[in-house]
Parts: structure tokens; C-alpha cells; sequence
């Protein structure tokens, strides 16, 4: 299933944004999608879309997403399958990520 446990966030220009889990057949994809009006890479090509955390075990749960005063986009969110809670950070043109706590 893909759209699950979704958070919307505009840029500075009043771009839409949108985190969400994408678990089609169980893998558990954190993606972000935004909003490009035509030429997108989603199903609906109004969209492109990206997978910010591909692994571990089924990322993507609860996500928040937020932009701050310079741009920078932030997505925290819970690893289901580590019970991390992680934030992934978008500084230019790619994410960073890091795990901010750890269930023991």
C-alpha cells in the first residue's frame, strides 16, 4: 500500500511537499513527493517523487515533514522494523539521515 502515515510541508516559494510511507509488498520506503505541475517521475506526473530511506525495516512510519527559514527540508519518522526514530535532513540535492533514538 502507498500514502500511509503522510505529513504535507510548503517551501519557501509555496511549493507542496508530501512525506509518506510507500509499502507496496511489504519493503517500506520513506518517500517524499513535490510538486512539479508536468514531467514528474510519480504515477501522476503532476508529482516527482523520491525514496529518502530505502533501508532497514520498513522505514517510513509516522513521518513529519518541515522546512526551515533557509529552505532545508526535514523528515523524522520511525523505522518499524529497529524502532528508530530517525530525521533525515535535505541540505541541496540530497538527504542526510541519522538515528536520533533506539529502543532497547
Amino acid at each position: 500500500s502507498v500514502g500511509f502515515y503522510t505529513s504535507i510541508a510548503f517551501d519557501a516559494a509555496g511549493n507542496p511537499y508530501v512525506s509518506y510511507l510507500d509499502d507496496e509488498a511489504g519493503a517500506g520506503r520513506l518517500k517524499v513527493a513535490w510538486y512539479v505541475g508536468s514531467g514528474g517521475t510519480c504515477s501522476s506526473t503532476a508529482w516527482s517523487c523520491t525514496a529518502v530511506d530505502n533501508t532497514g525495516s520498513r522505514p517510513g512510519f509516522y513521518t513529519s515533514l518541515a522546512f526551515d527559514h533557509s529552505g532545508a527540508g526535514f523528515v523524522t519518522y520511525r523505522d518499524e522494523g529497529t524502532w528508530q526514530l530517525k530525521a533525515m535532513g535535505k541540505a541541496r540535492s540530497f538527504w542526510l539521515k541519522c538515528a536520533i533514538w533506539q529502543r532497547h
